[in-house]
């Protein structure tokens, strides 16, 4: 039976066909790697250079699947890229910047009877995500803090804005095509 496993695996490797799990069955290559241990074997040499090779194609593959497990995984992650969290980061810095200097506009021009913002604007930017600025001015300027029907509009926007992000937020999580949609997008105006 030994003769039989040498005389398939010589001529296996005279035919010059690589040594991976697909390209030879299991059986196969259980005897040649016994063929290895064995010392009065004819391809003795032969097999200390292919088991060598044979081991070192495996990790390779091995390598290259892991590589390409981790690159997959990093494509289809639900954290947001760089350049996405720079573009939101900077809309709500700058919606905030901008609710925050309105009040404090609103609240100068009523001290001075001149023109005022009206209303509506001003609780156009909590819809727009600029609530938070909006709270700090309504509480540092004093303004716009015991008028009722400003303040429960000006929630109402509020909550609003919790809903469109939470949308946002879902569909991100959930529509991956979406997802990759709006980060080549933003990775277009980023470049140029």
């Amino acid at each position: 039976m030994q003769s039989i496993r040498t005389i398939r695996l010589s001529n296996f490797l005279r035919g010059g066909l690589s040594l991976s799990n697909q390209e030879i069955p299991f059986a196969a290559a259980r005897a040649y790697q016994q063929s290895c241990r064995v010392p009065g074997s004819t391809i003795l040499s032969q097999c200390n250079n292919s088991h060598y090779n044979f081991n070192q194609k495996r990790s390779y593959q091995h390598h290259q699947q892991q590589q390409q497990y981790h690159q997959e995984s990093a494509e289809e992650s639900i954290m947001p890229s760089q350049p996405v969290l720079l573009v939101v980061g900077g809309y709500l810095a700058l919606v905030n910047l901008f609710a925050a200097g309105l009040f404090w506009y609103d609240k100068r021009q009523a001290l001075t009877k001149g023109w005022r913002i009206p209303e509506k604007q001003l609780q156009m930017t909590a819809l727009l995500g600029g609530w938070v600025g909006g709270l700090w001015a309504m509480q540092t300027f004093k303004h716009k803090t015991i008028k009722k029907e400003f303040r429960e509009p000006y929630n109402l926007a509020m909550m609003g804005n919790w809903v469109i992000m939470g949308g946002i937020a879902g569909a991100w999580v959930f529509l991956p095509q979406a997802r990759r949609s709006l980060q080549s997008k933003v990775k277009g105006i980023m470049r140029g």
